[in-house]
């Protein structure tokens, strides 16, 4: 086959003029940029371009003389995509391809390109195989769809936050407000303070419910922003002697029994406060979320599990039906009105979860208790 060869970013040149060494060495003293591999027609790889291997990481000494294959995962291997390559480009005299090679350092890489047959004057063939790596594209597609999946959440979060302003805040500022008009007739018909002093103790409480739906609102926002940059190790055992000074009413009013075991994993990388509200949440679900059968019992322990490190929370609480299992990591979802809250604690959970790459998951049974356990990633 006699034909002029353009190969991107080459000089285009005769191959009737010449033999096939002297087109491979023009060919790859050409290729400084371009990724190019020179095969026989037996796919034994006879030359590699300075752009290939910076691709690629081979030398020509590491793939000289070697079956092509080589440049291919196993997966490919098994399916064969090098043979049914080699005998396209043979029959056709070329071949596009899309393929994952492997760089010299076990990396997969996603490529694209073209196989070309050449025939020289005196009749000797050879294979030109010029690839062009897709990972820069594929990372940038992979960015921007996370990117457009981000925006959707805040789109959504935004929603839900709107219409948890208008409807969460408007009651306790409702309630504000009759309670400060009766309040006003009491004393203007002559009540004295301690006439008035059940209604400033419900203005107090409603005025405490207003300010707690808008530490929650204030927190969802505050985990919607960059990442934390405030990472360092964390004591768990710390972390729960700051949450205990917090729920310790809790703790002696239902007399729970509560123990910890951070033996085997004794500190966390993360963020300090992140790992507090985490444990916090936790733990005070536990404790409200208790069965009224019995006293609540809680186990805390931490472990590592490959790349990440595990805190689980267990309870013998009143379990979760299998059903409610998503609604318990939604914001503004609760499942049981008989316990106070604004149902936001676990989903903040799980979105400092989701931002950092880690994760939180549920076991349950009903009646029985719950265990949750955060994945932090390492």
């Amino acid at each position: 086959m006699n034909m002029n060869v353009n190969v991107t970013g080459l000089k285009e040149f005769n191959v009737t003029q010449l033999n096939t060494e002297i087109i491979c060495k023009q060919l790859l003293r050409h290729s400084r940029h371009n990724a190019v591999f020179i095969l026989d027609t037996a796919g034994i790889i006879m030359g590699i371009s300075e752009g290939a291997q910076r691709s690629y990481g081979y030398t020509h000494k590491d793939v000289h003389g070697k079956y092509f294959d080589m440049l291919f995962t196993e997966e490919s291997r098994k399916q064969q995509k090098p043979e049914l390559e080699l005998a396209k480009v043979l029959q056709y005299g070329t071949a596009a391809d899309y393929n994952e090679f492997v760089h010299k350092d076990g990396r997969h890489i996603w490529t694209e390109g073209e196989s070309l047959l050449i025939t020289d004057v005196w009749g000797d063939s050879f294979i030109i195989k010029n690839v062009h790596s897709l990972d820069k594209e594929k990372e940038e597609q992979r960015n921007l769809q996370q990117q457009n999946e981000k925006l959707l959440r805040i789109n959504n979060d935004l929603d839900t936050f709107v219409y948890t302003a208008s409807h969460d805040l408007k009651n306790p500022v409702s309630n504000i407000e009759s309670l400060v008009s009766i309040m006003q007739y009491e004393l203007k018909h002559g009540a004295d303070a301690e006439a008035v002093e059940p209604v400033m103790s419900r203005i107090t409480e409603a005025l405490n419910r207003f300010k707690t739906t808008l530490n929650e609102l204030t927190e969802i926002s505050r985990i919607d922003a960059p990442v934390d940059t405030d990472e360092m190790y964390v004591s768990f055992d710390s972390i729960l002697q700051e949450v205990m000074y917090d729920v310790q009413d809790l703790v002696d009013s239902t007399e729970a029994s509560i123990q910890s075991d951070f033996s085997a994993a004794t500190m966390v990388r993360f963020s300090k406060k992140n790992v507090r509200s985490i444990l916090f949440n936790l733990l005070s679900n536990a404790l409200k979320y208790r069965s009224p059968e019995r006293k609540p019992e809680i186990y805390i322990e931490t472990k590592p599990a490959g790349e990440y490190i595990l805190l689980s929370v267990r309870d013998n609480g009143i379990g979760i039906e299998p059903a409610q299992h998503k609604k318990v990591f939604q914001f503004f979802k609760r499942l049981h009105t008989h316990v106070q809250g604004t149902g936001v604690g676990m989903g903040i959970v799980k979105k400092i979860m989701d931002n950092t790459g880690g994760k939180i998951t549920l076991e349950s049974i009903p009646g029985k208790g719950s265990a949750f356990t955060v994945h932090f990633k390492q």
